[in-house]
Protein backbone atom coordinates (compact mmCIF):
# COMPACT_ATOMS: atom_id res chain seq x y z
CA UNK A 1 0.00 0.00 0.00
CA UNK A 2 1.06 3.59 -0.48
CA UNK A 3 -0.01 6.87 1.14
CA UNK A 4 0.06 10.18 -0.74
CA UNK A 5 -0.51 13.68 0.63
CA UNK A 6 -0.53 15.89 -2.47
CA UNK A 7 -1.70 16.01 -6.08
CA UNK A 8 1.84 15.59 -7.36
CA UNK A 9 2.39 12.45 -5.24
CA UNK A 10 -0.95 11.08 -6.41
CA UNK A 11 -0.10 11.63 -10.11
CA UNK A 12 3.26 9.99 -9.64
CA UNK A 13 1.75 6.98 -7.83
CA UNK A 14 -0.69 6.27 -10.65
CA UNK A 15 2.19 4.57 -12.49
CA UNK A 16 2.05 1.77 -9.93
CA UNK A 17 -0.51 -0.99 -10.07
CA UNK A 18 -3.24 -0.43 -7.37
CA UNK A 19 -6.45 -2.39 -6.83
CA UNK A 20 -8.23 0.20 -4.64
CA UNK A 21 -8.08 3.89 -3.69
CA UNK A 22 -9.22 5.11 -0.25
CA UNK A 23 -9.87 8.84 -0.49
CA UNK A 24 -10.03 10.74 2.85
CA UNK A 25 -12.10 13.82 2.09
CA UNK A 26 -10.44 17.06 3.14
CA UNK A 27 -7.13 15.45 4.04
CA UNK A 28 -5.17 17.04 1.18
CA UNK A 29 -5.44 19.74 -1.48
CA UNK A 30 -6.98 17.39 -4.03
CA UNK A 31 -10.71 17.12 -4.74
CA UNK A 32 -12.57 13.89 -5.42
CA UNK A 33 -13.37 15.20 -8.92
CA UNK A 34 -9.62 15.55 -9.62
CA UNK A 35 -8.99 12.02 -8.29
CA UNK A 36 -11.63 10.55 -10.65
CA UNK A 37 -10.59 12.72 -13.64
CA UNK A 38 -6.93 11.68 -13.34
CA UNK A 39 -8.02 8.02 -13.35
CA UNK A 40 -10.01 8.66 -16.55
CA UNK A 41 -7.11 10.49 -18.19
CA UNK A 42 -4.82 7.56 -17.42
CA UNK A 43 -7.49 5.05 -18.48
CA UNK A 44 -7.32 3.35 -15.09
CA UNK A 45 -10.22 1.23 -13.78
CA UNK A 46 -9.67 1.45 -10.00
CA UNK A 47 -12.56 1.62 -7.45
CA UNK A 48 -12.56 4.65 -5.12
CA UNK A 49 -14.02 4.54 -1.59
CA UNK A 50 -14.57 7.93 0.07
CA UNK A 51 -14.08 8.29 3.82
CA UNK A 52 -15.42 11.47 5.41
CA UNK A 53 -15.25 12.71 9.01
CA UNK A 54 -18.87 13.92 8.86
CA UNK A 55 -22.02 11.96 8.01
CA UNK A 56 -23.60 14.12 5.31
CA UNK A 57 -26.24 12.80 2.93
CA UNK A 58 -25.59 15.62 0.46
CA UNK A 59 -21.86 14.87 0.37
CA UNK A 60 -22.57 11.15 0.00
CA UNK A 61 -24.84 11.83 -2.95
CA UNK A 62 -22.24 14.12 -4.55
CA UNK A 63 -19.48 11.53 -4.06
CA UNK A 64 -21.47 8.73 -5.68
CA UNK A 65 -22.50 10.95 -8.58
CA UNK A 66 -18.86 12.00 -9.10
CA UNK A 67 -17.91 8.34 -9.57
CA UNK A 68 -16.96 7.01 -6.15
CA UNK A 69 -17.71 3.36 -5.53
CA UNK A 70 -18.82 3.89 -1.93
CA UNK A 71 -19.03 6.55 0.76
CA UNK A 72 -18.32 5.75 4.45
CA UNK A 73 -18.66 8.28 7.31
CA UNK A 74 -16.02 8.05 10.03
CA UNK A 75 -18.74 6.93 12.44
CA UNK A 76 -19.31 3.79 10.31
CA UNK A 77 -15.73 2.65 9.75
CA UNK A 78 -16.63 -0.86 10.88
CA UNK A 79 -18.31 -1.16 7.44
CA UNK A 80 -15.01 -0.53 5.61
CA UNK A 81 -13.84 -4.19 5.25
CA UNK A 82 -17.18 -5.17 3.68
CA UNK A 83 -17.09 -2.14 1.37
CA UNK A 84 -13.54 -3.01 0.26
CA UNK A 85 -14.55 -6.64 -0.45
CA UNK A 86 -17.53 -5.55 -2.53
CA UNK A 87 -15.51 -2.93 -4.43
CA UNK A 88 -12.83 -5.46 -5.40
CA UNK A 89 -15.37 -8.14 -6.34
CA UNK A 90 -17.31 -5.97 -8.83
CA UNK A 91 -15.76 -4.36 -11.93
CA UNK A 92 -15.78 -0.57 -11.91
CA UNK A 93 -17.57 0.49 -15.09
CA UNK A 94 -18.13 4.15 -14.27
CA UNK A 95 -16.00 5.38 -17.08
CA UNK A 96 -18.75 4.91 -19.64
CA UNK A 97 -21.33 7.65 -19.12
CA UNK A 98 -24.48 5.54 -19.57
CA UNK A 99 -23.18 2.74 -17.36
CA UNK A 100 -21.92 5.23 -14.79
CA UNK A 101 -25.34 6.90 -14.52
CA UNK A 102 -27.11 3.57 -14.01
CA UNK A 103 -24.59 2.42 -11.42
CA UNK A 104 -24.75 5.76 -9.65
CA UNK A 105 -28.54 5.54 -9.33
CA UNK A 106 -28.25 1.99 -8.06
CA UNK A 107 -25.54 2.83 -5.53
CA UNK A 108 -27.41 5.94 -4.40
CA UNK A 109 -30.62 3.98 -3.86
CA UNK A 110 -28.73 1.28 -1.95
CA UNK A 111 -27.02 3.92 0.18
CA UNK A 112 -30.22 5.61 1.28
CA UNK A 113 -32.16 2.34 1.62
CA UNK A 114 -29.67 0.99 4.17
CA UNK A 115 -29.29 4.29 6.04
CA UNK A 116 -30.30 4.27 9.72
CA UNK A 117 -31.81 7.74 9.32
CA UNK A 118 -35.15 8.23 7.61
CA UNK A 119 -34.48 9.18 3.96
CA UNK A 120 -37.22 10.67 1.79
CA UNK A 121 -37.05 11.95 -1.78
CA UNK A 122 -39.57 14.72 -2.54
CA UNK A 123 -40.19 16.21 -5.97
CA UNK A 124 -40.48 19.95 -6.63
CA UNK A 125 -44.22 19.83 -6.01
CA UNK A 126 -43.71 18.41 -2.52
CA UNK A 127 -44.89 14.87 -3.36
CA UNK A 128 -43.02 11.87 -1.91
CA UNK A 129 -41.09 9.88 -4.54
CA UNK A 130 -39.12 7.51 -2.32
CA UNK A 131 -38.93 6.46 1.37
CA UNK A 132 -36.49 4.11 3.03
CA UNK A 133 -37.49 1.62 5.78
CA UNK A 134 -36.25 3.94 8.53
CA UNK A 135 -38.57 6.70 7.29
CA UNK A 136 -41.53 4.34 7.23
CA UNK A 137 -40.83 3.50 10.85
CA UNK A 138 -40.58 7.20 11.78
CA UNK A 139 -43.93 8.05 10.16
CA UNK A 140 -45.52 4.79 11.35
CA UNK A 141 -47.03 4.40 7.85
CA UNK A 142 -46.72 2.02 4.91
CA UNK A 143 -44.99 2.87 1.65
CA UNK A 144 -48.35 2.97 -0.13
CA UNK A 145 -49.61 5.58 2.36
CA UNK A 146 -46.66 7.90 1.65
CA UNK A 147 -45.63 7.55 -2.01
CA UNK A 148 -47.29 10.20 -4.16
CA UNK A 149 -48.71 12.04 -1.16
CA UNK A 150 -47.69 15.49 0.19
CA UNK A 151 -44.99 15.32 2.83
CA UNK A 152 -47.10 17.07 5.48
CA UNK A 153 -44.60 19.77 6.47
CA UNK A 154 -42.57 22.32 4.47
CA UNK A 155 -39.20 21.32 3.06
CA UNK A 156 -36.79 23.91 4.47
CA UNK A 157 -33.50 23.96 2.65
CA UNK A 158 -30.63 23.56 5.12
CA UNK A 159 -29.26 21.41 7.92
CA UNK A 160 -30.51 20.61 11.45
CA UNK A 161 -34.06 21.95 11.07
CA UNK A 162 -36.36 20.43 13.72
CA UNK A 163 -39.78 19.14 12.62
CA UNK A 164 -42.63 17.42 14.45
CA UNK A 165 -43.79 14.05 13.14
CA UNK A 166 -47.41 13.33 14.24
CA UNK A 167 -48.03 9.79 15.51
CA UNK A 168 -51.31 7.90 15.77
CA UNK A 169 -50.39 7.11 19.40
CA UNK A 170 -50.72 10.83 20.18
CA UNK A 171 -47.09 11.23 21.28
CA UNK A 172 -45.42 13.16 18.44
CA UNK A 173 -41.81 12.57 17.50
CA UNK A 174 -39.24 15.30 16.97
CA UNK A 175 -36.88 14.81 14.04
CA UNK A 176 -33.82 16.70 12.86
CA UNK A 177 -34.13 17.37 9.13
CA UNK A 178 -31.33 17.94 6.62
CA UNK A 179 -32.19 18.83 3.01
CA UNK A 180 -30.12 18.65 -0.21
CA UNK A 181 -30.88 19.18 -3.92
CA UNK A 182 -30.40 16.09 -6.13
CA UNK A 183 -31.31 14.72 -9.55
CA UNK A 184 -33.77 11.87 -9.06
CA UNK A 185 -34.77 9.79 -12.09
CA UNK A 186 -33.69 12.61 -14.34
CA UNK A 187 -35.58 15.37 -12.52
CA UNK A 188 -34.67 17.95 -9.89
CA UNK A 189 -35.77 16.89 -6.40
CA UNK A 190 -35.00 17.17 -2.71
CA UNK A 191 -33.55 14.47 -0.53
CA UNK A 192 -34.42 14.70 3.15
CA UNK A 193 -32.59 13.04 6.01
CA UNK A 194 -34.71 12.70 9.20
CA UNK A 195 -33.08 11.64 12.48
CA UNK A 196 -35.28 10.89 15.50
CA UNK A 197 -34.14 13.20 18.34
CA UNK A 198 -37.26 12.83 20.52
CA UNK A 199 -35.38 11.28 23.43
CA UNK A 200 -32.63 13.89 23.14
CA UNK A 201 -35.21 16.72 23.25
CA UNK A 202 -36.99 15.10 26.19
CA UNK A 203 -33.69 14.73 28.03
CA UNK A 204 -32.84 18.37 27.26
CA UNK A 205 -36.26 19.49 28.54
CA UNK A 206 -35.83 17.40 31.69
CA UNK A 207 -32.35 18.83 32.25
CA UNK A 208 -33.69 22.35 31.72
CA UNK A 209 -36.51 21.66 34.20
CA UNK A 210 -34.13 20.23 36.79
CA UNK A 211 -31.76 23.16 36.26
CA UNK A 212 -34.60 25.66 36.74
CA UNK A 213 -35.79 23.82 39.86
CA UNK A 214 -32.24 23.74 41.21
CA UNK A 215 -31.73 27.42 40.46
CA UNK A 216 -35.10 28.25 42.03
CA UNK A 217 -34.16 26.23 45.13
CA UNK A 218 -30.81 28.01 45.32
CA UNK A 219 -32.49 31.39 44.93
CA UNK A 220 -34.98 30.49 47.65
CA UNK A 221 -32.14 29.28 49.90
CA UNK A 222 -30.09 32.42 49.31
CA UNK A 223 -33.16 34.58 49.92
CA UNK A 224 -33.94 32.64 53.10
CA UNK A 225 -30.38 33.05 54.40
CA UNK A 226 -30.55 36.78 53.66
CA UNK A 227 -33.87 37.01 55.51
CA UNK A 228 -32.52 34.89 58.37
CA UNK A 229 -29.52 37.18 58.75
CA UNK A 230 -31.80 40.23 58.69
CA UNK A 231 -34.35 38.82 61.13
CA UNK A 232 -31.76 37.63 63.67
CA UNK A 233 -29.73 40.84 63.53
CA UNK A 234 -32.73 43.18 63.74
CA UNK A 235 -33.72 42.30 67.35
CA UNK A 236 -30.04 42.17 68.29
CA UNK A 237 -29.74 45.86 67.53
CA UNK A 238 -32.04 47.10 70.36
CA UNK A 239 -30.83 44.33 72.70
CA UNK A 240 -27.18 45.35 72.34
CA UNK A 241 -27.99 49.08 72.28
CA UNK A 242 -30.18 49.12 75.40
CA UNK A 243 -27.79 46.78 77.21
CA UNK A 244 -25.01 49.31 76.69
CA UNK A 245 -27.28 52.16 77.84
CA UNK A 246 -28.29 50.27 80.98
CA UNK A 247 -24.64 49.71 81.86
CA UNK A 248 -23.95 53.45 81.90
CA UNK A 249 -26.06 53.89 85.06
CA UNK A 250 -27.34 57.24 83.82
CA UNK A 251 -30.91 56.23 82.91
CA UNK A 252 -33.98 57.14 84.91
CA UNK A 253 -36.15 54.43 86.41
CA UNK A 254 -38.72 54.87 83.63
CA UNK A 255 -36.01 54.64 80.98
CA UNK A 256 -34.55 51.53 82.61
CA UNK A 257 -37.97 49.87 82.62
CA UNK A 258 -38.47 50.81 78.96
CA UNK A 259 -35.06 49.38 78.06
CA UNK A 260 -35.73 46.14 79.96
CA UNK A 261 -39.10 45.75 78.21
CA UNK A 262 -37.50 46.29 74.80
CA UNK A 263 -34.73 43.80 75.54
CA UNK A 264 -37.21 41.17 76.72
CA UNK A 265 -39.53 41.68 73.72
CA UNK A 266 -36.72 41.37 71.19
CA UNK A 267 -35.15 38.41 72.98
CA UNK A 268 -38.48 36.57 72.85
CA UNK A 269 -38.75 37.47 69.15
CA UNK A 270 -35.35 35.89 68.54
CA UNK A 271 -36.41 32.86 70.54
CA UNK A 272 -39.48 32.44 68.31
CA UNK A 273 -37.35 32.67 65.17
CA UNK A 274 -35.06 29.94 66.48
CA UNK A 275 -38.06 27.76 67.39
CA UNK A 276 -39.38 28.14 63.83
CA UNK A 277 -36.04 27.01 62.41
CA UNK A 278 -35.95 24.02 64.77
CA UNK A 279 -39.54 23.13 63.87
CA UNK A 280 -38.65 23.11 60.18
CA UNK A 281 -35.65 20.89 60.95
CA UNK A 282 -37.90 18.49 62.89
CA UNK A 283 -40.44 18.48 60.07
CA UNK A 284 -37.81 17.69 57.42
CA UNK A 285 -36.44 14.85 59.58
CA UNK A 286 -39.93 13.59 60.50
CA UNK A 287 -39.24 14.08 64.21
CA UNK A 288 -42.33 16.02 65.31
CA UNK A 289 -44.48 13.97 67.69
CA UNK A 290 -47.92 14.94 68.97
CA UNK A 291 -49.03 14.71 72.60
CA UNK A 292 -52.67 14.20 71.66
CA UNK A 293 -55.83 14.43 73.76
CA UNK A 294 -59.47 15.48 73.25
CA UNK A 295 -59.45 19.22 72.45
CA UNK A 296 -62.14 21.88 72.28
CA UNK A 297 -60.91 24.25 69.57
CA UNK A 298 -62.92 27.21 70.84
CA UNK A 299 -60.74 27.25 73.97
CA UNK A 300 -57.56 27.07 71.87
CA UNK A 301 -58.76 29.97 69.70
CA UNK A 302 -59.62 32.07 72.76
CA UNK A 303 -56.14 31.52 74.20
CA UNK A 304 -54.53 32.49 70.88
CA UNK A 305 -56.66 35.65 70.66
CA UNK A 306 -55.51 36.65 74.15
CA UNK A 307 -51.87 36.49 73.04
CA UNK A 308 -52.36 38.73 69.98
CA UNK A 309 -54.98 41.08 71.41
CA UNK A 310 -52.51 43.86 72.21
CA UNK A 311 -51.06 43.74 68.68
CA UNK A 312 -54.57 44.07 67.24
CA UNK A 313 -55.44 46.95 69.56
CA UNK A 314 -52.25 48.80 68.60
CA UNK A 315 -53.47 48.84 64.99
CA UNK A 316 -57.16 49.37 65.88
CA UNK A 317 -58.00 46.05 64.23
CA UNK A 318 -61.38 44.60 65.15
CA UNK A 319 -61.50 40.85 65.90
CA UNK A 320 -64.90 39.21 65.37
CA UNK A 321 -65.56 35.62 66.44
CA UNK A 322 -68.37 33.15 65.84
CA UNK A 323 -67.95 29.92 67.81
CA UNK A 324 -69.74 30.43 71.12
CA UNK A 325 -72.14 27.49 70.62
CA UNK A 326 -69.64 25.10 69.05
CA UNK A 327 -69.18 21.91 71.11
CA UNK A 328 -67.49 19.33 68.81
CA UNK A 329 -64.09 18.07 69.94
CA UNK A 330 -61.01 17.05 67.96
CA UNK A 331 -58.15 14.76 68.86
CA UNK A 332 -54.93 16.74 68.89
CA UNK A 333 -51.95 18.34 70.59
CA UNK A 334 -53.19 21.53 72.28
CA UNK A 335 -49.74 23.20 72.11
CA UNK A 336 -49.30 22.49 68.39
CA UNK A 337 -52.87 23.50 67.52
CA UNK A 338 -52.43 26.75 69.42
CA UNK A 339 -49.24 27.26 67.39
CA UNK A 340 -51.29 26.81 64.17
CA UNK A 341 -53.96 29.33 65.18
CA UNK A 342 -51.43 31.78 66.63
CA UNK A 343 -49.45 31.75 63.37
CA UNK A 344 -52.55 32.35 61.25
CA UNK A 345 -53.83 35.13 63.53
CA UNK A 346 -50.40 36.78 63.74
CA UNK A 347 -50.20 36.84 59.93
CA UNK A 348 -53.71 38.28 59.70
CA UNK A 349 -52.82 41.09 62.12
CA UNK A 350 -49.45 41.69 60.47
CA UNK A 351 -50.82 42.12 56.95
CA UNK A 352 -54.04 43.97 57.85
CA UNK A 353 -53.76 47.78 57.83
CA UNK A 354 -54.85 50.02 60.70
CA UNK A 355 -58.59 50.00 61.27
CA UNK A 356 -59.05 46.66 59.51
CA UNK A 357 -60.97 43.59 60.56
CA UNK A 358 -60.22 39.91 61.29
CA UNK A 359 -63.03 37.33 61.46
CA UNK A 360 -62.70 33.89 63.07
CA UNK A 361 -65.42 31.31 62.43
CA UNK A 362 -65.63 27.81 63.90
CA UNK A 363 -68.14 25.40 62.34
CA UNK A 364 -68.75 21.68 61.83
CA UNK A 365 -68.75 20.57 58.18
CA UNK A 366 -69.05 16.93 57.02
CA UNK A 367 -67.61 15.30 60.16
CA UNK A 368 -64.86 17.90 60.43
CA UNK A 369 -64.34 20.91 62.64
CA UNK A 370 -63.51 23.85 60.35
CA UNK A 371 -61.68 26.99 61.40
CA UNK A 372 -61.78 29.99 59.06
CA UNK A 373 -59.66 33.11 59.60
CA UNK A 374 -60.53 35.95 57.25
CA UNK A 375 -58.83 39.37 57.12
CA UNK A 376 -59.21 42.63 55.21
CA UNK A 377 -55.46 42.90 54.62
CA UNK A 378 -53.14 43.24 51.65
CA UNK A 379 -54.25 39.98 50.00
CA UNK A 380 -52.16 37.56 47.93
CA UNK A 381 -51.20 37.74 44.27
CA UNK A 382 -52.81 34.88 42.26
CA UNK A 383 -49.45 33.57 40.97
CA UNK A 384 -48.12 33.25 44.53
CA UNK A 385 -51.15 31.39 45.97
CA UNK A 386 -49.87 27.90 44.96
CA UNK A 387 -46.59 28.59 46.84
CA UNK A 388 -48.02 30.14 50.01
CA UNK A 389 -47.28 27.04 52.15
CA UNK A 390 -43.84 26.28 50.62
CA UNK A 391 -40.69 26.30 52.72
CA UNK A 392 -38.51 29.43 52.47
CA UNK A 393 -40.95 31.27 50.19
CA UNK A 394 -42.11 34.85 50.66
CA UNK A 395 -44.10 37.01 48.27
CA UNK A 396 -41.99 40.09 48.97
CA UNK A 397 -38.48 40.90 47.84
CA UNK A 398 -35.76 40.62 50.50
CA UNK A 399 -34.78 44.29 50.34
CA UNK A 400 -38.21 45.85 49.82
CA UNK A 401 -40.51 43.75 51.99
CA UNK A 402 -42.58 45.65 54.50
CA UNK A 403 -43.06 42.82 57.01
CA UNK A 404 -40.61 40.76 59.02
CA UNK A 405 -40.39 37.02 59.59
CA UNK A 406 -38.58 34.07 58.04
CA UNK A 407 -41.42 32.86 55.83
CA UNK A 408 -41.50 29.53 57.71
CA UNK A 409 -44.71 29.97 59.71
CA UNK A 410 -47.19 28.83 57.05
CA UNK A 411 -45.03 25.85 56.05
CA UNK A 412 -45.03 24.78 59.70
CA UNK A 413 -48.80 25.37 59.95
CA UNK A 414 -49.51 23.17 56.92
CA UNK A 415 -47.40 20.32 58.29
CA UNK A 416 -48.95 20.49 61.78
CA UNK A 417 -52.48 20.48 60.36
CA UNK A 418 -51.65 17.48 58.15
CA UNK A 419 -50.08 15.67 61.14
CA UNK A 420 -53.51 15.97 62.80
CA UNK A 421 -55.14 14.36 59.75
CA UNK A 422 -56.51 17.69 58.57
CA UNK A 423 -56.36 19.90 55.51
CA UNK A 424 -55.61 23.59 55.01
CA UNK A 425 -56.14 26.00 52.14
CA UNK A 426 -56.08 29.68 51.31
CA UNK A 427 -58.14 31.95 49.09
CA UNK A 428 -57.64 35.58 48.09
CA UNK A 429 -59.51 37.60 45.45
CA UNK A 430 -56.29 39.50 44.80
CA UNK A 431 -53.97 42.21 46.05
CA UNK A 432 -55.67 44.59 48.48
CA UNK A 433 -58.71 42.34 48.92
CA UNK A 434 -57.72 40.33 51.97
CA UNK A 435 -57.16 36.59 52.44
CA UNK A 436 -59.05 33.67 53.98
CA UNK A 437 -57.23 30.70 55.54
CA UNK A 438 -59.35 27.62 56.26
CA UNK A 439 -58.28 24.43 57.98
CA UNK A 440 -60.37 21.42 58.97
CA UNK A 441 -59.73 18.60 61.47
CA UNK A 442 -61.68 15.34 61.90
CA UNK A 443 -64.41 15.43 64.56
CA UNK A 444 -63.63 13.27 67.58
CA UNK A 445 -65.92 10.25 68.04
CA UNK A 446 -68.85 11.14 70.31
CA UNK A 447 -67.99 8.51 72.93
CA UNK A 448 -64.61 10.18 73.47
CA UNK A 449 -66.03 13.65 74.11
CA UNK A 450 -64.62 14.14 77.59
CA UNK A 451 -64.99 17.89 77.77
CA UNK A 452 -62.31 20.50 77.69
CA UNK A 453 -58.80 19.37 78.62
CA UNK A 454 -57.40 22.87 78.89
CA UNK A 455 -57.25 23.04 82.66
CA UNK A 456 -54.98 25.77 84.05
CA UNK A 457 -51.45 24.89 85.08
CA UNK A 458 -50.92 24.40 88.80
CA UNK A 459 -49.71 27.46 90.68
CA UNK A 460 -46.19 27.56 92.04
CA UNK A 461 -45.99 26.06 95.55
CA UNK A 462 -43.99 27.52 98.40
CA UNK A 463 -40.39 26.49 97.66
CA UNK A 464 -38.84 27.67 100.92
CA UNK A 465 -36.57 25.02 102.44
CA UNK A 466 -35.87 23.40 99.05
CA UNK A 467 -32.19 23.01 98.18
CA UNK A 468 -31.03 23.36 94.57
CA UNK A 469 -27.66 22.94 92.85
CA UNK A 470 -27.19 24.92 89.62
CA UNK A 471 -24.49 23.70 87.20
CA UNK A 472 -23.57 25.82 84.17
CA UNK A 473 -20.24 26.98 82.72
CA UNK A 474 -21.88 30.22 81.54
CA UNK A 475 -21.79 32.81 84.35
CA UNK A 476 -24.82 34.77 83.12
CA UNK A 477 -27.05 31.69 82.82
CA UNK A 478 -25.92 30.45 86.22
CA UNK A 479 -26.57 33.82 87.88
CA UNK A 480 -30.04 34.06 86.31
CA UNK A 481 -31.09 30.65 87.67
CA UNK A 482 -29.75 31.42 91.14
CA UNK A 483 -31.63 34.73 91.20
CA UNK A 484 -34.91 33.07 90.11
CA UNK A 485 -34.61 30.24 92.63
CA UNK A 486 -33.55 32.41 95.56
CA UNK A 487 -36.39 34.79 94.76
CA UNK A 488 -38.73 31.82 95.41
CA UNK A 489 -37.06 31.02 98.74
CA UNK A 490 -34.87 28.18 97.46
CA UNK A 491 -31.47 27.62 99.09
CA UNK A 492 -28.94 27.42 96.24
CA UNK A 493 -25.39 26.49 95.50
CA UNK A 494 -23.73 26.69 92.10
CA UNK A 495 -20.92 25.03 90.16
CA UNK A 496 -19.18 26.21 86.98
CA UNK A 497 -18.34 22.66 85.84
CA UNK A 498 -19.54 19.10 86.22
CA UNK A 499 -16.38 18.15 88.10
CA UNK A 500 -16.97 20.94 90.62
CA UNK A 501 -20.62 19.86 90.93
CA UNK A 502 -19.59 16.34 91.96
CA UNK A 503 -17.56 17.81 94.86
CA UNK A 504 -20.46 20.04 95.98
CA UNK A 505 -23.30 17.57 95.67
CA UNK A 506 -22.15 15.06 98.31
CA UNK A 507 -21.89 17.72 101.00
CA UNK A 508 -24.94 19.79 99.93
CA UNK A 509 -27.40 16.93 99.26
CA UNK A 510 -29.70 19.01 96.94
CA UNK A 511 -33.37 18.27 96.34
CA UNK A 512 -33.10 19.74 92.83
CA UNK A 513 -30.24 19.51 90.32
CA UNK A 514 -30.43 21.94 87.38
CA UNK A 515 -27.61 21.32 84.90
CA UNK A 516 -26.48 22.56 81.52
CA UNK A 517 -25.61 19.83 78.97
CA UNK A 518 -22.71 21.22 76.91
CA UNK A 519 -19.84 21.93 79.31
CA UNK A 520 -16.05 21.55 78.92
CA UNK A 521 -14.36 18.53 80.45
CA UNK A 522 -17.52 16.62 81.36
CA UNK A 523 -20.96 17.18 79.87
CA UNK A 524 -24.32 17.03 81.64
CA UNK A 525 -25.06 13.48 80.48
CA UNK A 526 -21.91 12.11 82.11
CA UNK A 527 -22.53 14.23 85.21
CA UNK A 528 -25.96 12.61 85.64
CA UNK A 529 -24.44 9.14 85.32
CA UNK A 530 -21.77 9.95 87.93
CA UNK A 531 -24.37 11.41 90.32
CA UNK A 532 -26.37 8.16 90.18
CA UNK A 533 -23.21 6.24 91.15
CA UNK A 534 -22.39 8.38 94.22
CA UNK A 535 -22.77 6.37 97.48
CA UNK A 536 -24.60 9.25 99.18
CA UNK A 537 -27.15 9.37 96.34
CA UNK A 538 -28.10 5.67 96.40
CA UNK A 539 -31.10 6.08 98.71
CA UNK A 540 -32.60 9.19 97.17
CA UNK A 541 -31.72 10.85 93.89
CA UNK A 542 -32.30 14.61 93.43
CA UNK A 543 -34.95 15.71 90.94
CA UNK A 544 -32.88 16.57 87.87
CA UNK A 545 -33.63 19.15 85.16
CA UNK A 546 -31.54 19.40 81.98
CA UNK A 547 -31.36 22.99 80.73
CA UNK A 548 -29.76 23.19 77.28
CA UNK A 549 -29.48 25.19 74.06
CA UNK A 550 -29.61 21.83 72.24
CA UNK A 551 -33.34 21.61 71.58
CA UNK A 552 -33.96 18.69 69.19
CA UNK A 553 -36.12 15.68 70.02
CA UNK A 554 -32.96 13.54 69.98
CA UNK A 555 -31.34 15.80 72.60
CA UNK A 556 -34.46 15.60 74.78
CA UNK A 557 -34.55 11.80 74.51
CA UNK A 558 -30.87 11.54 75.39
CA UNK A 559 -31.36 13.72 78.49
CA UNK A 560 -34.18 11.50 79.74
CA UNK A 561 -32.21 8.33 78.95
CA UNK A 562 -29.21 9.56 80.98
CA UNK A 563 -31.38 10.08 84.09
CA UNK A 564 -32.75 13.63 83.92
CA UNK A 565 -36.43 13.94 84.85
CA UNK A 566 -37.09 16.57 82.17
CA UNK A 567 -35.37 18.62 79.46
CA UNK A 568 -35.95 22.40 79.14
CA UNK A 569 -34.76 24.42 76.17
CA UNK A 570 -32.85 27.68 76.42
CA UNK A 571 -33.71 30.55 76.52
CA UNK A 572 -35.31 30.02 79.92
CA UNK A 573 -39.04 30.67 80.29
CA UNK A 574 -39.10 31.48 84.00
CA UNK A 575 -42.82 30.81 84.52
CA UNK A 576 -42.61 27.44 82.74
CA UNK A 577 -39.45 26.52 84.67
CA UNK A 578 -41.11 27.20 88.04
CA UNK A 579 -44.21 25.23 87.05
CA UNK A 580 -42.07 22.23 86.05
CA UNK A 581 -40.10 22.55 89.29
CA UNK A 582 -43.35 22.48 91.29
CA UNK A 583 -44.63 19.42 89.41
CA UNK A 584 -41.36 17.53 90.05
CA UNK A 585 -41.45 18.29 93.77
CA UNK A 586 -45.09 17.21 93.99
Amino acid sequence: WQQVASKAEYQQSLGSQFDLILYHAGSMNLSLREVIDLLLVNNLDIPVIVINDTASISQAVAAIKTGATDYIPATELERLPTAVTQALAEPNTCFHVAQCTAQTEQQLQQLITDNADGIIVVNKRGKVEFVNPAALELFAKSEAELIGEPLGFPVVDGDYVEVDLPQTSGQDLVAQMRVSHIRWQGKNAYILSLRDITQIKQAEAERAKLLEESQAANRAKDQFLAILSHELRTPLNPIVGWSQLLQTGTLSEAQMKKGADIIQRNAMLQSQLIEDILDISRIIRGKIELQAAPIKLSNIISNAIDTIKLSAQAKSIQINTDFSNHKDLVWGDSTRLQQVIWNLLTNAIKFTPNGGRVEINLTSVNNTVQVQIKDTGKGIEPEFLPHIFDYFRQAENVNTRAQGGLGLGLAIVRHLVELHGGTIGVDSPGVGQGATFTFALPVLNARNKLGSTNSPLPTTKNLEGIKALVVDDDDSSRDLLIFVLENEGVTTKSAASAIEALRVIEQFQPDILVSDIAMPGMDGYELMQRVKELPTMQKEQPNAIALSAYASDTDRERSLASGFDCHINKPLDISNFLQILTQLLD
